[in-house]
């Protein structure tokens, strides 16, 4: 079993984003919300190895420009979200 697609989280990082609108799953004022809830995805995820899963993908790799649900920024400075220690 894959996950194609999870995640999606949005949190505009100032300055570093083309998109005025938000767009995605979930909305975050800062990177310590964005990141908590990235955890908790996670851990959710990893209970579902044991049932078969092999493998998720997080939407998506960056920002673009009508989405900033990514885990860089749209100019790929900032990493929004933090690997959680799980």
């Amino acid at each position: 079993m894959v996950l194609s697609e999870i995640g999606g989280y949005t949190f505009r990082q100032e300055g570093h984003s083309a998109c005025e609108k938000l767009y995605g799953y979930s909305a975050y004022k800062d990177r310590d919300s964005l990141n908590r809830a990235y955890a908790e995805l996670m851990k959710k995820v990893k209970k579902l190895i044991p049932e078969g899963l092999c493998a998720s993908v997080y939407t998506q790799w960056s920002d673009i420009e009508e989405e900033i649900n990514g885990i860089y920024t749209y100019d790929r400075e900032i990493r929004k979200i933090e690997v959680p220690d799980l």
